[in-house]
């Protein structure tokens, strides 16, 4: 909202230096910029950002780690720093070597983690077959210890291998997982993950796919090993039974969060809190799209609505917010959002001391429907316009469905 840097004084103020204090800039008990002083020490772009940078009413000073979201040293981001300083100029890609999968895509796939780690060693070409082993030590034998009758590669053990066909064939719609496959165990993955994107192939199937691959895999392990004894349909139905389970788990997750997030919630008058990315309201005049980001956005504009309703004099207020940091920092004082933004709900906090019964809710933006089609306008369209008294066209139907908005 500011600057990122302390500022230099322009050349040719020579009494520059007896402003050694931040403080030594405010007026008002430390409550506003004095202008004139920013206007006479600085140039005039440094002199309209200034202003722009918030004072908060109750928030302390103190020392401020930049490379963590919290604003707390932590040894990861120091190591993560230090590494990306030793890498100079070299880009580092957000998509998995050699594919068009994003790691953030990858790792957002609901599935076992196991499982995951599994398939993330075969994108990144690092599982450890026989074939791959044997380059570096020349003496291991590179056949499939399933068949013995194939160089095990990954793509050999997990789809082209008698045994793992035989598999695949035991599995519901396991055929047409597989058909077409090719030798790149990447362009089979991607396959998949575009018919999941086109509603070709279920979530639950990717689910099921990954886990019978990881299940071939694992058998191949207690053979090569072990010397265990593999047979097909066992290792299929265990798989089967698996994916059951962390599907069913995966269901129960979700619906324990909607059930959290649809009880015992009230609203705050609509103008009051659906006005963060898309503008709604009677008295929004303010606006945030010259914010930052849409996380210190919602935090000035739960920092306004206290505020409103406290000039109000309100007594019994409910809150509700889409964005979870905000209420866990608002019930918790948990420093769970970006250390920019805590000043702002340090406010908030402090302005919640004049109002005698509050309550703070996180609500999903699957309950909030009107405030997330709003702002995903406003976003995909750049508009930056503030609504009086119509409501904008595209939320009406929203706003008649959401049951948040009912009497009862």
């Amino acid at each position: 909202m500011g600057l990122e840097a302390p500022p230099i004084p322009k050349q040719g103020v020579e009494d520059s230096e007896i402003y050694i204090w931040v403080q030594e800039l405010l007026i008002e008990e430390g409550t506003q910029w004095n202008s004139p002083v920013v206007q006479y020490l600085f140039d005039s772009e440094t002199a309209d950002l200034i202003p722009n940078m918030r004072i908060s009413a109750v928030a302390e000073d103190r020392l401020i780690w930049c490379l963590t979201r919290n604003g707390k040293f932590s040894m990861k981001s120091a190591y993560n720093k230090v590494f990306e300083l030793s890498l100079g100029d070299t880009e580092i890609s957000l998509k998995i070597p050699s594919t068009d999968i994003t790691r953030k895509e990858f790792w957002k796939i609901e599935t076992w983690p196991r499982v995951q780690h599994f398939w993330w060693k075969c994108l990144a070409d690092i599982l450890p077959t026989n074939v791959r082993l044997s380059i570096q030590c020349g003496y291991i034998n590179r056949t499939c210890p399933l068949c013995m009758q194939h160089e095990e590669t990954t793509v050999h053990v997990l789809f082209m291998c008698p045994f793992s066909r035989a598999v695949w064939m035991l599995i519901p719609g396991g055929p047409n997982l597989i058909a077409g496959s090719c030798d790149n165990i990447t362009a089979i993955f991607e396959n998949w993950l575009n018919l999941v994107k086109q509603h070709s192939l279920q979530e639950n199937c990717l689910t099921t796919a990954m886990i019978v691959a990881w299940s071939i895999w694992t058998v191949r392990c207690e053979v090569q090993f072990e010397n265990k004894k593999a047979s097909p349909y066992t290792v299929a139905t265990k798989a089967i039974s698996f994916a059951t389970y962390i599907t069913k788990l995966n269901e129960k997750k979700k619906q324990k969060s909607v059930t959290e997030q649809e009880n015992g919630l009230a609203v705050l008058p609509v103008g009051a809190m659906r006005k963060c990315d898309g503008i709604y309201g009677n008295d929004l005049r303010n606006g945030y799209r010259k914010r930052g980001n849409s996380e210190q956005a919602e935090c000035l504009a739960f920092l306004d609505a206290v505020k409103w309703c406290a000039e109000l004099q309100r007594t019994h207020i409910v809150l509700e917010t889409d964005l979870k940091g905000i209420e866990s920092f608002i019930n918790d004082l948990q420093p769970v959002i970006s250390w920019e933004n805590e000043n702002i709900l340090l406010d908030v906090v402090d302005c919640l001391r004049k109002i005698p019964h509050w309550e703070c809710y996180f609500v999903s933006r699957n309950c909030n429907k009107p405030a997330d089609r709003l702002a995903k306008y406003s976003r995909r369209n750049r508009v930056t316009s503030v609504w009086f008294d119509k409501l904008p066209s595209i939320i009406e139907n929203a706003l008649l469905a959401d049951d948040t908005l009912s009497p009862d």
